[in-house]
């Protein structure tokens, strides 16, 4: 019965998931628009792609894909970035690190302040990366 619930649960926190992505390329242009798991959407407005845009190279710009998504991860205070190429290469650059498997709450409170909409924080610690890769078509 716990599982059943834990599951419909789960099933919950995912409705709200990105169904699809958008490039920064794409927002740039003026797509900014995307499209929740449950229906609705959410707006990367234009002044945020722009910002984002200004921090990362423009040879990632056909490459990265919005929005960024992070996790929470099962240790206090990390977060992990989702296992796309390209979204960590240009973390790398703004956050200026060499490596941005796992954050910690203040990079991750940087990147929000700074990017808004373009990170989307998922609060399901029980799912894998992998899953989460799978899910939305690159």
């Amino acid at each position: 019965m716990l599982d059943k619930i834990v599951e419909l649960g789960l099933k919950s926190l995912l409705s709200y998931y990105p169904s699809e992505r958008i490039t920064l390329a794409e927002a740039l242009k003026g797509k900014t628009v995307v499209r929740l798991d449950d229906g609705s959407e959410i707006e990367i407005p234009r002044n945020i792609a722009e910002a984002l845009g200004k921090s990362v190279p423009i040879y990632l710009w056909d490459l990265v894909k919005l929005p960024i998504i992070i996790t929470k991860s099962g240790n206090s205070g990390e977060f992990v970035v989702e296992d796309y190429k390209w979204n960590r290469e240009a973390l790398k650059i703004v956050l200026n690190k060499e490596e941005v498997s796992v954050l910690r709450v203040g990079e991750v409170e940087s990147l929000l302040r700074k990017f808004g909409t373009a990170i989307f924080i998922n609060l399901s610690v029980s799912i894998s990366n992998s899953q989460e890769d799978s899910r939305i078509g690159e």
